[in-house]
């Protein structure tokens, strides 16, 4: 033990003499150079050596200043032992009073108030129709893996891999989960999880995974096992290269807690709404919500997750409110207001808000595709040269400029972004605005120019298609408006129908209609090109398409090209068929993809720190509550205040990050980061607490004993 204490008095002697300044170490070097007989004064006693601290203290300056290293060979004057120890409590005293520029340990406790567009129908997995449920469902429930532009990020499932012919493969679970319920999350909840995901229930449901359940090896309960706590096994009858992807990407349900929806999930009925108080895996759960309540209560998990958070991670926030209003128009508005602390803005609003200099905006890059869908089967839609003449018509880089305000990207043929690489197929045929050529198109099908000057069918009757876009995002009906627009000019009658999200549903799969829809088609293996993602080429029939085309020519080919894509076990060969995918479908255009929007949040600074930044965000892909940001949030005391810095990484691929400031000027940087964004940091100034204070206080008093002291010993060594 006392070997213990002299090391760590040492180490503190040393920490605090390199803490000084080279000035000090100047002057307290010439001083004691300037010391006369400095090697025959008094020896250092054993009761003076027997202070480590003190000894390793001044066996350092020695060092330091040319005097030797055996100090207890040398004559010191008592004086200029004094003065040593003096000079290490300065230090103290120096590094003490010194401002604290960063706050290690964030308060806890705090409200924070959010914001999101639309209602809650209801936050069973199965059967919502609300874009926002997915925000808190994904809270709850984390999706195994969250697919973006450079690869699968891990959230549920660590990682996962295969037997050499991929037919077996493994799942892990990420380790420190636990439901909110105190109940431990392990690899029994992922295969509940798996097994739902392959299911198809009687009351009109089925899993993301339902389709190809006829690839396992034996029955769903059989071929998905659970080999010990962490790691679930799925067993299929042939090889299915890509079915790590596909399950690392595809949720729902999501991760689930078995001893909670065991008896809710079966084949009688379906699950109740889910709601009241929900037991979920994430850093917050939903609180006693209700049917038709306008806000919902996030509590923390208490129990601690692996995404941030105090040292057992557990939020640092006590609560967060989320506000449910009826537009996204509105959230700009609340923002400015200080009524709210954080929301996705419209890029429209984006210049108005960063006149309030409390407000921040970060826009990131984002890999989720908005695109036309309707009926690809139906006339006249099931026409090739109708459906590319709808794409020449539409101007692609004036959606961007003026429904996005700049803040997104013209989508490719391929519907995935260039930054899908390697696997994006750079040769897929595009699309550039031609009215001419939508024109041409349209004629050489037979349609005719009536006396409104719009098209008729080729029959002569009225075409006025619908286009239905969800009423409550501000900028998709904006979209929706100019697509229109554009349809108009070229001759088509098309109408602007804004719809509730959560009443969509009630317009998707009937066949007839023309909608703008949203999917993330993000890496590594586009999962639109080879699922159900595409309503307009859905079947049952299993994991290749059955009628997924109305020419059977590409039909067969598109099918043939998926089968040998699911059986490679090879990457390099992958990315080739996959690149072949695109080019199908980019010739074929099953639907018009339109653009890749930004995330944009805006957040005010002056009561919070911690806020995400690209490349972390509030949002992930696929409508995902970034639970890492939710989890580093804290409230500052009155006595924070912060300013913004910006900081670049650099790894790759490159990519263009906006983010915005108060000043109203984009701060445009390309950077090569893995997650290929600017990093913008928020650096937070703590005033120095009153322990700190204390400590200072009691520090100073005692150099205030020691100069006396030193004083008196002085003073006595005259009189001699």
């Amino acid at each position: 033990m006392a070997k213990k204490r002299a090391t760590a008095g040492c180490e503190l002697a040393n920490t605090l003499l390199d803490l000084s300044s080279g000035a000090y170490l100047i002057r307290i070097r010439y001083q004691i150079l300037r010391t006369p007989n400095f090697s025959t004064h008094a020896t250092l006693s054993k009761k003076h050596t027997g202070n480590s601290s003190l000894k390793c203290g001044l066996i350092f300056i020695t060092r330091q200043f040319g005097l030797g290293s055996n100090l207890t060979s040398r004559r010191v004057t008592v004086g200029t032992a004094v003065l040593l120890l003096l000079f290490a409590l300065s230090t103290l005293v120096a590094s003490l009073s010194a401002p604290a520029f960063a706050q290690s340990t964030p308060p806890q406790g705090g409200t924070l108030i959010l914001a999101l567009p639309n209602t809650i129908d209801t936050f069973n997995q199965l059967q919502t129709n609300s874009y926002q449920a997915w925000y808190f469902n994904q809270l709850m429930y984390p999706d195994n893996g969250v697919p973006t532009s450079t690869g699968i990020v891990p959230v549920a499932v660590s990682h996962y891999w295969s037997n050499a012919n991929a037919t077996i493969w493994y799942f892990r679970v990420t380790p420190g989960m636990t439901w909110s319920d105190g109940v431990p999350a392990n690899a029994t909840d992922l295969a509940f999880s798996f097994q739902s995901m392959f299911t198809s229930y009687a009351w009109g449901a089925a899993g993301s995974l339902a389709s190809y359940a006829s690839l396992l090896n034996g029955n769903i309960t059989s071929a998905i096992k659970v080999d010990n706590s962490s790691v679930v096994e799925v067993d299929f009858s042939k090889p299915f290269g890509l079915f790590g992807d596909i399950a690392g990407t595809e949720n729902t349900p999501n991760f689930t807690p078995e001893h909670i929806w065991d008896h809710l999930l079966n084949q009688t009925a379906a699950p109740p709404p889910n709601f009241g108080t929900i037991v979920g895996a994430g850093p917050f759960y939903i609180s006693n919500f209700h049917q038709g309540d306008d806000e919902i209560t996030l509590l923390p998990n208490t129990y601690g997750t692996p995404w941030g958070g105090n040292s057992k991670g557990v939020p640092y926030l006590s609560q967060i409110d989320v506000q449910l209003v009826p537009s996204s128009s509105s959230l700009a508005v609340l923002l400015e207001g200080g009524s709210i602390d954080a929301a996705p803005l419209a890029p429209s609003d984006v210049a108005g808000v960063l006149s309030n200099p409390n407000i921040q905006v970060a826009a990131t890059n984002g890999t989720g595709l908005w695109y036309i869908e309707f009926p690809s089967t139906t006339y006249p839609y099931n026409m090739t040269a109708f459906r590319q003449a709808m794409a020449y018509g539409i101007n692609l880089n004036d959606l961007v400029t003026n429904a996005l305000a700049g803040y997104g990207s013209p989508a490719t043929s391929a519907f995935i972004p260039p930054s899908n690489s390697p696997e994006y197929n750079s040769s897929v045929p595009a699309y550039a605005y031609n009215p001419n050529m939508s024109t041409s198109l349209l004629q050489s099908l037979g349609f005719k120019m009536g006396s409104n000057g719009f098209y008729n069918l080729p029959n002569g009757t009225a075409f006025q298609p619908p286009l239905y876009v969800p009423s409550e995002q501000t900028e998709i009906v904006l979209a929706g408006t100019l697509i229109v627009r554009d349809l108009n000019a070229m001759g088509i009658d098309a109408v602007l129908r804004p719809i509730a999200t959560t009443s969509m549903s009630s317009i998707w799969y009937q066949g007839i209609n023309m909608y703008l829809e949203e999917q993330n088609f993000g890496y590594p293996n586009s999962e639109l090109l080879t699922d159900d993602s595409f309503y307009s080429f859905y079947t049952t029939a299993g994991p290749t398409q059955g009628v997924a085309f109305a020419n059977a020519t590409v039909s067969r080919e598109y099918n043939t090209t998926v089968a040998q894509l699911e059986a490679s076990g090879n990457q390099s060969q992958r990315y080739q068929l996959e690149q072949k995918i695109e080019g199908i479908i980019g010739n074929y255009l099953p639907s018009i993809p339109l653009f890749y929007p930004d995330f944009i949040w805006g957040f005010n600074r002056a009561d919070f720190g911690g806020w995400p930044t690209p490349p972390s965000s509030f949002e992930l892909p696929g409508a995902v509550l970034n639970m890492t940001a939710l989890s580093d949030i804290y409230q500052i005391s009155p006595t924070h205040s912060q300013s913004a810095s910006t900081v670049t990484t650099t790894a790759s691929p490159a990519t263009t990050t906006v983010v915005m400031t108060s000043t109203g000027s984009p701060s445009v940087a390309t950077t090569t980061a893995s997650v290929g964004t600017t990093v913008t940091s928020v650096v937070t100034t703590t005033a120095v607490s009153s322990s700190s204070n204390t400590t200072l206080y009691a520090a100073l008093a005692v150099i205030v004993v020691i100069i006396v002291i030193a004083a008196a010993i002085m003073a006595t060594r005259r009189k001699r």
